[in-house]
């Protein structure tokens, strides 16, 4: 409830940002019930969108200002089990790296100089380990620039703001020091054959699932049950969330005989339960381990004696994209072969199918909505420019 100060105004403190601020109302009580009335449903409609109590905008800096883009990120960008998706996790590394540089700043002094000097930056840093190449230095700048709209849209800092750094365009390739992006090719299809003695039976499964369905390593991680249509020959896999779920678009993913058989050992009677578990994996592997004991159960050891009562770090109830990714790095470790990375499956699957029936029957497995964009999964063939050198002369 609002209050009447010594000095005869009226003020409010609501939390704003993670701090109690002051929202004065004015010194008539009429008319500072009705600013309170007002000034409370605003802040119950968008906590982060009420202009916090400051003499001027100018006093807003930029760390404040990604803090409170942030706050509207985490709600936004999540998804329906709670997990962050991946545009959060890269917005993250995007703030980190400005609130470094201009935290202290006032926002309305960063200007195209300022997210030029931020950029120029992050290309130095292309040589770290974890690499600005210039696409991914692109896509953060177009972040940047969304943050500073949707700051002006919430009337936190000036529209001239963004308007000015609208004008910084992004980096081509050659026209600067970026690292380029390096390309994704399918991966040997031998190279995934030998990988089946290193894998636990849960991670093959995954393996041979997006192999032969050409999904995305995130559709694989996150099936279940509930979203298996299991009537006719082929299954029909209808995940609820995906890439494109946000634009309102329908994902099907057609599963043959080779992927059904993967899938069977999995089914459980729960439909809502994730049928490729870490916490089965880490079961079956103790298990193993159990049964290959050669010391004697008298000496040693005792199963269950030596197991962590609250691990940091148990083992969950799905894989994420990193995890699986982890599990097939290690075992290309253990057999001596190259790493590569999920994402490659889906490429080797849309290659075999451009074989089979061509770029649009690439485009339909894959499920995308053009087959120019499926032309990026897509290998550059060397035999097949042989084979039409030869037709041709």
């Amino acid at each position: 409830m609002y209050r009447r100060r010594s000095d005869g105004r009226f003020a409010v403190n609501l939390p704003i940002n993670g701090r109690r601020r002051t929202v004065y109302l004015g010194r008539d009580r009429q008319q500072a019930k009705e600013l309170y009335d007002r000034t409370v449903a605003e802040w119950l409609a968008s906590p982060s969108a009420l202009r916090p109590a400051r003499s001027r905008l100018e006093d807003l800096s930029v760390a404040e200002v990604a803090n409170t883009y942030l706050d509207y990120a985490e709600k936004k960008y999540r998804k329906r089990d709670g997990t962050e998706k991946t545009e959060l996790v890269s917005i993250k590394s995007v703030l980190l790296i400005l609130s470094r540089l201009y935290g202290t700043l006032s926002a309305t002094e960063f200007d195209q100089h300022k997210l030029e000097a931020l950029r120029a930056e992050m290309v130095r840093s292309g040589g770290s380990k974890r690499a600005w190449c210039r696409k991914t230095i692109n896509d953060a700048v177009v972040r940047i620039k969304r943050m500073f709209r949707w700051a002006a849209s919430r009337r936190l800092i000036p529209s001239s703001v963004p308007a000015d750094l609208a004008t910084v365009g992004g980096l081509r390739a050659g026209e600067s020091d970026a690292a380029e992006s390096r390309v994704v090719s399918p991966v040997d299809l031998a190279h995934v054959q030998a990988l089946k003695p290193h894998l636990g039976r849960q991670v093959w499964a995954m393996v041979q699932v997006q192999l032969f369905s050409g999904a995305r390593p995130g559709e694989v991680c996150s099936m279940r049950g509930c979203e298996l249509d299991m009537s006719s020959t082929e299954w029909l896999y209808v995940p609820t969330e995906h890439k494109t779920a946000h634009r309102g678009h329908r994902r099907v993913i057609v599963l043959g005989p080779k992927a059904q058989h993967a899938l069977a050992p999995f089914l459980s009677d729960d439909p809502n339960q994730f049928l490729f578990r870490p916490k089965d994996a880490r079961a079956e592997a103790n298990a193993r381990r159990h049964a290959q004991r050669k010391t004697p159960l008298s000496c040693g050891n005792r199963p269950g004696s030596n197991v962590v009562q609250n691990p940091k770090r148990p083992p969950g109830e799905r894989y994420s994209v990193s995890s699986y990714r982890r599990a097939i790095h290690l075992a290309c470790d253990k057999a001596g072969l190259p790493r590569f990375n999920p994402g490659q499956l889906r490429h080797l699957a849309a290659d075999r199918a451009a074989r089979v029936d061509g770029a649009e029957g690439a485009r339909c497995l894959l499920g995308h909505r053009s087959v120019s964009v499926t032309a990026v999964y897509m290998s550059r063939d060397e035999e097949r420019a042989r084979k039409i050198v030869r037709c041709i002369g």
